[in-house]
C-alpha cells in the first residue's frame, strides 16, 4: 500500500505516520519493519533496493520516503516505482513541498490515500492546543493559551514540548509562567514590535527591539525581518482574504498571513509606503557608515513610531 502526504505540517504527518504502524499493528497482531529514507541525502538506488528485499523476520516492512520528488528519475517514472511496491511493504511517499502542475504530483494525488497536511490556523491551533494541554493532565488559563500561540505560532512541536515544560512547572499553566519560562520566536516578536510601531508605543517598540536583541537577533536581522513583515502586510492587505492564494504564490505561510491581516486592517498604504521609505533609508545610513546598526534601529523605531 502507498500512502501519499504532503504539506508543511510535519507534526500532524508524523502522527498521521503512527497512527499507521499502531493500525497495522492491531491487526496483524505482529511488528513491523521500520526504514527512512530522505532522498535528499541517499540514492534513488538505495530505496529502489529496500523495495525490493523481502523482510526475513518480520511479515511487513513501513518505509517513509521523503522528498521522493527531489530526484529526477523518481519524478518521471512514478508510476513504475508505485508498481513495483510488494504486497509485504506499506510506503509513505512524505513531500513538504511539491509543485501541484507536476506529474508527479498528479499521478500520486489519485491515490486514495492521497492526503494534504496543512499548518493549521488560529481558531484549530487554539483548539488543538487545549486538548493536547488536558490530554497531559494540565490546565491552561486562556490568557496563557493566547500568549503561547502568540509567542510560538504554527509550531506543534515546539507547542507541545513547552506544554510539557509548563506543566512540569505547575500542572496549572499560567500567563506569568508563559512569559517567564517560553521565548518567543523572533519572527512573531516582529509583529509585536509591528503592533507597538502601529500604536505609536515608543516606549514599548524600543522594550521589544531590546527583547529581540536578548533573544539573539542581530540588528541587521531585525531590520530584514522588519522588511520581511512589511511586505506580509502589503500581501495581507492586497489579498482579499485569499489567504491560500497569496501562500501559495509567495510561499508564506497562512498563519502568519492571516496574523499580518489582523494589524494590516488599521494601516493605510500611505503609512505602509512611508514606513518602507523610511527603512530602506535605515539600511543605507548603515551601508553607507553614516550610522551604525543599533542607532539607524534606534532612530528608525523613533521615527516611526512618532509619525
Amino acid at each position: 500500500m502507498v500512502f501519499f502526504f504532503y504539506g508543511e505540517n510535519s507534526y500532524a504527518v508524523r502522527r498521521q505516520i503512527d497512527a499507521i504502524a499502531r493500525k497495522y499493528e492491531q491487526k496483524t497482531g505482529t511488528a513491523y519493519s521500520l526504514e527512512i529514507f530522505d532522498m535528499t541525502e541517499r540514492s534513488l538506488g538505495d530505496f529502489l533496493n529496500s523495495i525490493a528485499v523481502q523482510p526475513l523476520f518480520e511479515s511487513s516492512r513501513l518505509i517513509i520516503v521523503k522528498d521522493l520528488g527531489a530526484n529526477k528519475v523518481a519524478r518521471e517514472q512514478i508510476e513504475q516505482i508505485i508498481e513495483s511496491i510488494p504486497d509485504t511493504t506499506i510506503i509513505v511517499i512524505w513531500e513538504h513541498e511539491v509543485d501541484r502542475r507536476s506529474k508527479y504530483f498528479k499521478v500520486l494525488a489519485k491515490l486514495k490515500t492521497a492526503q494534504e497536511f496543512k499548518l493549521l490556523d488560529r481558531p484549530k491551533l487554539i483548539a488543538w492546543l487545549k486538548r493536547t494541554v488536558a490530554d497531559y493532565g494540565f490546565s491552561i488559563d486562556n490568557d496563557a493559551l493566547l500568549q503561547l500561540v502568540e509567542y510560538i505560532g504554527p509550531d506543534q512541536w515546539r507547542l507541545e514540548q513547552e506544554i510539557i515544560k509548563l506543566g512540569s512547572y505547575s500542572e496549572r499553566i499560567t500567563k506569568d509562567a508563559v512569559a517567564e519560562l517560553v521565548t518567543a520566536s523572533p519572527e512573531l516578536t516582529i509583529f509585536r514590535l509591528i503592533d507597538a510601531i502601529w500604536s505609536k508605543d515608543t516606549s514599548g517598540a524600543h522594550a521589544i527591539y531590546e527583547e529581540l536583541l536578548l533573544q539573539g537577533s542581530s540588528d541587521q536581522q531585525i531590520l530584514a525581518m522588519l522588511n520581511w513583515q512589511l511586505r506580509n502586510l502589503v500581501l495581507a492587505k492586497e489579498s482579499g482574504g485569499d489567504y491560500e492564494r497569496i501562500s501559495k504564490t509567495f510561499s508564506i505561510s497562512p498563519f502568519v498571513l492571516r496574523r499580518a491581516a489582523q494589524t494590516a486592517r488599521a494601516i493605510s498604504f500611505d503609512r505602509l509606503r512611508e514606513s518602507y521609505q523610511q527603512l530602506v533609508a535605515a539600511d543605507f545610513a548603515i551601508k553607507s557608515g553614516r550610522l551604525n546598526a543599533k542607532s539607524a534601529l534606534e532612530e528608525l523605531i523613533f521615527k516611526l513610531t512618532a509619525d
